[in-house]
C-alpha cells in the first residue's frame, strides 16, 4: 500500500501514522506541500505530532515535495520533514504552486517507479 497526503490532508495522515499502528504494511509514503504544526511552525496543538514517531514507522520510502515559494505553506515547514525522514527524497518544486491545479508528475513517476 502506499499514502499520499497533501497539505492539511497530510498533516491528517501523519497524525494518524504518529499515534496508531498501521494494520498493513506500507511500500511509500508521499507527502505533498504539508504543514508542520507546533510553536516551531503553525501553531496549534490539533496536529502535533508524537515526539520520535518517525522513528517506529517501518515505511521503507518517503517522499517530500514542496513549491520553494509555496504561497500557503511556507519552504520552511519541509525542514522539520526533512529532519524526521533523513532518508527521504526530497523534491523541492520550481514556482508557488500549492494546489498543482495542473497535476504532478513527477508524483506520479515516482509512485510508478516503487519497486513492487
Amino acid at each position: 500500500m502506499i499514502l499520499i497526503g497533501h497539505s492539511l490532508g497530510g498533516s491528517t495522515l501523519l497524525k494518524y501514522l504518529s499515534e496508531e499502528k498501521p494494520p498493513i504494511p506500507i511500500l511509500g509514503l508521499f507527502l505533498i506541500s504539508t504543514p508542520f504544526w507546533s510553536k516551531k511552525g503553525w501553531d496549534t496543538d490539533d496536529f502535533v505530532l508524537k515526539e520520535g514517531f518517525e522513528s517506529e514507522l517501518p515505511i521503507p520510502h518517503v517522499y517530500l515535495y514542496h513549491s520553494i515559494n509555496d504561497d500557503i505553506v511556507p519552504f520552511k515547514h519541509l525542514d522539520f520533514y526533512q529532519k524526521a525522514f533523513p532518508r527521504a527524497i526530497v523534491k523541492v518544486l520550481k514556482g508557488k504552486d500549492h494546489a498543482f491545479e495542473s497535476g504532478l508528475p513527477i508524483l506520479v513517476s515516482d509512485i510508478k517507479a516503487l519497486p513492487k
